[in-house]
């Protein structure tokens, strides 16, 4: 004799279901991005801080050479003297002449330590310059970005 259950099937389908829906949404850990503060802060400025004058340097006296001092062979790839001259010619026309950085935050996550700065040029006081190293030494420049509503407009 055959015994048929169909509604516990279908509760046994549906809480599978739910488990294997749930399971999918699980990911792997990700060490999200934190702002750091102190001691923790002040560890990672020690050596972030020459590095971004050197780029600062290296933009305002149009040097690629002290610009690129502290990037890391991929990032100098990436960015070679091309790059670098076709950098100055949109942050000229875009921005004007550079004034002013400010230190916004430091971050950290597992891989690498980002220090952000508020820009001031001629015609944009909102320029955000975004400084990724590795995390580990030597703490070689490995990402740079620059943002703003002038750079973001036509």
């Amino acid at each position: 004799m055959k015994v048929h259950f169909p509604a516990l099937k279908t509760l046994a389908v549906s809480v599978v279901f739910i488990l294997a829906a749930g399971c999918s949404l699980v990911r792997a850990p990700l060490m999200e991005p934190r702002v750091l503060e102190d001691s923790q802060r002040q560890t990672v400025l020690d050596f972030a801080a020459p590095a971004s004058e050197n780029v600062l340097a290296g933009l305002i006296d149009r040097d690629y050479s002290q610009f690129s001092r502290d990037f890391s062979e991929s990032m100098k790839a990436g960015m070679n003297e091309t790059s670098f001259n076709d950098l100055l010619v949109m942050l000229d026309s875009k921005l004007g002449s550079y004034q002013s950085s400010d230190l916004v935050t430091v971050l950290q996550d597992d891989k690498f330590s980002t220090v952000v700065y508020r820009l001031t040029y001629e015609k944009d006081n909102q320029v955000s310059m975004r400084v990724v190293f590795d995390k580990n030494d030597p703490h070689r420049i490995s990402g740079l970005w620059f943002d703003s509503p002038e750079l973001r407009g036509p």
